[in-house]
């Protein structure tokens, strides 16, 4: 590996634990302030705690970091390829980015489940890692249409990803009360997974193809 390459791999490795980062920072504060107002309250507090933290988790993980790869084409793929990068370096950075970023986050969240012995929830490990990985990609591929048409297309990707993600995420109630026993979350995770995992590559094989065609964006 040339020093350049090298330069790149930690560059998008900084970023992608940079954005971890930012997401612990807001868990730690949140996590103090909803410990003091469940405290006492309930004979399993702390289980009421860290169900809160694994919602955080799993609502919040997937929206910083399809909201970060958005910049991707218009900031961090810049800013690489202006130091000389190739475009193959630029593409292999996105993927030890988001890599980082799934995986910290996923680590995260074991802890979270070993410490509150919640072994039951070892399964939205995979879930988390799944659509981090997926949201990553997409958000990738929809910066190149930013910078193409605009900013409204952030805006609109943003929207019709929280809707989404929506209906994933409360499919789970709209079982619990008979509406669409086909949707349920925690009966087909499994399937989820597996429908992020094939977004997460048919998004990696659309952005190699507009990563060719990248320049330097200033």
């Amino acid at each position: 590996m040339s020093e350049l390459s090298k330069r790149v791999v930690k560059y998008y490795f900084k970023q992608g634990f940079k954005l971890f980062a930012y997401v612990l920072l807001g868990i730690i504060p949140l996590g103090c302030v909803w410990a003091f107002m469940v405290y006492g309250n309930d004979y399993d507090w702390k289980r009421q705690l860290f169900r809160m933290l694994f919602g955080y988790c799993e609502w919040l993980v997937p929206y910083f970091i399809f909201c970060f790869s958005m910049q991707a084409p218009t900031w961090h793929d810049s800013m690489a390829m202006s130091m000389g990068a190739r475009r193959k370096d630029v593409f292999c950075g996105n993927l030890i980015k988001q890599g980082t970023f799934a995986l910290c986050s996923s680590f995260g969240y074991i802890l979270l489940i070993l410490w509150s012995r919640q072994t039951e929830q070892m399964n939205h490990v995979l879930f988390l890692l799944a659509i981090s990985l997926a949201s990553g990609s997409v958000g990738h591929f929809l910066g190149y249409k930013v910078y193409r048409y605009g900013r409204k297309v952030m805006l609109i990707s943003v929207i019709a990803f929280l809707i989404t993600y929506s209906v994933v995420r409360v499919s789970y109630t709209i079982n619990y009360y008979h509406m669409a026993k086909m949707f349920s979350f925690e009966k087909n995770i499994f399937a989820y997974i597996l429908g992020f995992i094939i977004l997460f590559v048919v998004m990696e094989i659309l952005i190699y193809k507009a990563n060719k065609k990248c320049v330097v964006i200033m």
